[in-house]
């Protein structure tokens, strides 16, 4: 079997990102899809799921790639082909909205939206409502995330008829704790490639370094409302093909490092990712530059002479 930090890999599934309605787009080879094996009924995995919907964690569990919905709570929809001749279908997963408003009158400042000196309420942001954090709601599209990652982890043991290589690995931890979202993987051999003749054209490091920031900031200010934390949403592409995202939190982020500095593919790394909404702002960044990856294969693939 091929490995992606080494080999040429035909592409079986590509992340990417929908601005206009704040979803992750995962598109997932229709022959991967026909290929992989129904989980059987007795599997842990199915036996604990049903657990934890008889425990109330959750309301629903789907595990066919097949079916309308994937994971808990339908939380990752499948919203059909991308066309009827591509090789993909497409899975969508919305954001969720984490910070929201109760409906009652902030207890901090009451109801005014002001303390001390008309300084704006840190708890209510100055909305003059009660806010609080729905993890739950989170936790149910990073679970689900989750487990879409060990199935993708199944790589195909027949190639792809695909005719865009492979870009990346991903895991995707889903738990109630300090580095409960920590996200990692692999960068493909062509991903690496790629990223290297990037980082030759400063014009364009800027544009995608931009992109990538937009689509931080957009993720989070979707699921965390409009708060001031564009400071601590960044992306940095270095000279070494490094690719750097850091979202709030102590010192958080996710982290391409092509540490050896070689042909071969490298790791994906994060430090200090603790909630959904971390994880989902870097996969939301991920997506950027994947789909710049590709942009990147298709310009090389018509300069290529037949």
């Amino acid at each position: 079997m091929k490995i992606i930090i080494y080999d040429t890999v035909p592409c079986w599934w590509k992340l990417g990102w929908s601005p206009a309605d704040n979803s992750l787009r995962i598109d997932i080879a229709k022959a991967f899809i026909a290929a992989l094996p129904p989980i059987p009924d007795n599997s842990p995995l199915i036996l604990r799921s049903k657990q934890q919907i008889s425990d109330d964690l959750f309301a629903s569990f789907s595990c066919d790639l097949k079916a309308a919905n994937f994971g808990f709570n339908r939380s990752i929809k499948r919203i059909g082909e991308q066309d009827s001749a591509s090789d993909f279908a497409t899975f969508a997963v919305l954001l969720p909205k984490v910070y929201i408003a109760t409906g009652k009158a902030c207890q901090d400042c009451g109801g005014t939206g002001e303390r001390d000196a008309g300084m704006g309420c840190l708890y209510c942001g100055g909305s003059k409502v009660e806010m609080l954090h729905d993890w739950d709601t989170a936790y149910n599209i990073t679970k689900s995330l989750q487990l879409l990652f060990w199935l993708l982890e199944l790589q195909p043991e027949t190639e792809m008829a695909t005719q865009i290589p492979q870009w990346l690995e991903l895991s995707l931890c889903a738990e109630r704790d300090m580095h409960g979202s920590s996200l990692g993987g692999y960068l493909s051999k062509d991903g690496l490639q790629l990223f290297n003749r990037l980082v030759h054209s400063k014009r364009r490091i800027r544009e995608v370094e931009k992109r990538i920031k937009d689509a931080l900031i957009q993720a989070w200010k979707h699921m965390m409302e409009d708060r001031d934390d564009d400071y601590n949403l960044r992306a940095e592409i270095r000279d070494n093909a490094n690719l750097f995202l850091t979202c709030p939190g102590d010192a958080a982020g996710v982290y391409i490092v092509n540490e050896r500095h070689s042909a071969h593919g490298c790791q994906i790394d994060c430090h200090n990712m603790d909630n959904p909404a971390q994880a989902l702002a870097c996969l939301a960044g991920l997506g950027v530059f994947c789909e710049e990856l590709e942009k990147m294969w298709c310009e090389q693939k018509k300069t290529v002479p037949a």
